[in-house]
């Protein structure tokens, strides 16, 4: 049986991709109230403009997940900054709130 890839094609562009985040309450619901705009990863996936994320609240202390995701394009991407060789800073556009607050 083949494994499924954690990434997956959006809408119609088999080139569009789908990266799947842990993301910790702090910085999680700074992204769910809009405050946050941008995130700053380890750049060890393929992220492209047009590309889509799901943030997904990640509990560190027990693992688990609180079923609140924030689903975003990618707009833009800075890679390679100053210190930064092995990260990417990218801005998104919010597209939808799952859960409840």
């Amino acid at each position: 049986m083949k494994k499924e890839s954690a990434y997956s094609s959006v809408g119609l562009n088999p080139n569009y991709l789908i990266h799947d985040l842990k993301t910790i309450p702090t910085y999680f619901q700074a992204a769910w109230s809009g405050v946050k705009r941008f995130e700053m990863r380890k750049n060890d996936r393929l992220y492209k403009c047009g590309d889509m994320v799901k943030l997904r609240e990640y509990n560190l202390s027990d693992g688990s997940y609180s079923g609140r995701e924030v689903h975003c394009r990618i707009t833009y991407i800075l890679r390679n900054y100053g210190e930064l060789k092995d990260y990417v800073i990218f801005s998104f556009d919010m597209v939808e709130l799952i859960g409840s607050v």
